[in-house]
């Protein structure tokens, strides 16, 4: 019995939109050594291999991502002259926008970002999009079930429960918002 986040769907909501705007070359960046980082890189290439492109990613520990390696990633992009990126987490894309700008690049006009977290986005100097995983509504949903399982017991089925993370559109991916000019 169990309630997660499905990070492979909402990776690959994230590769969707960003195609739907327009992006044929899309990246991936990402700490690898958080349980998230791998399902965001399996929805990540689920969504190459669906939309028919090569997968280019930048992976590193959390405690390797620095300014450095963020200017190393933007000049990779450049050169592959990639237009859009996915990036695990927020801290790391807030990194590869300063990096960008620092490249000469503008966020969204010549790199299009999501960022995948949700917990800092909107804080960037260009506010980033981002697939936000349903943390609080996870936390509710297991609370219930473990109560419902403690009441019914054994009796109960069991439940198994996979949560879409949300797409939170601003202005890094280059997609009008709603009620916007």
């Amino acid at each position: 019995e169990h309630v997660v986040s499905d990070h492979e769907g909402g990776a690959f909501d994230a590769v969707q939109h960003l195609v739907t705007l327009g992006h044929t070359r899309v990246a991936l960046a990402y700490r690898n050594d958080a349980y998230t980082g791998r399902g965001v890189r399996n929805g990540y290439r689920q969504a190459c291999e669906a939309l028919g492109f090569e997968p280019l990613e930048h992976e590193a520990s959390a405690l390797a991502w620095s300014a450095s390696l963020a200017d190393d990633v933007v000049a990779d992009l450049m050169h592959r002259e990639v237009t859009a990126a996915l990036v695990f987490g927020d801290r790391e894309a807030t990194m590869v926008e300063a990096a960008a700008s620092r490249a000469g690049l503008r966020v969204p006009e010549d790199l299009a970002l999501v960022s995948y977290d949700d917990e800092v986005a909107e804080l960037a100097e260009v506010p980033l999009t981002a697939m936000a995983p349903a943390k609080h509504r996870m936390g509710q949903l297991s609370a219930e079930l473990l109560v419902r399982r403690i009441a019914e017991g054994s009796a109960r089925c069991l439940h198994q429960v996979w949560l879409r993370p949300q797409l939170v559109v601003r202005e890094s991916c280059g997609a009008r918002q709603p009620g916007r000019v």
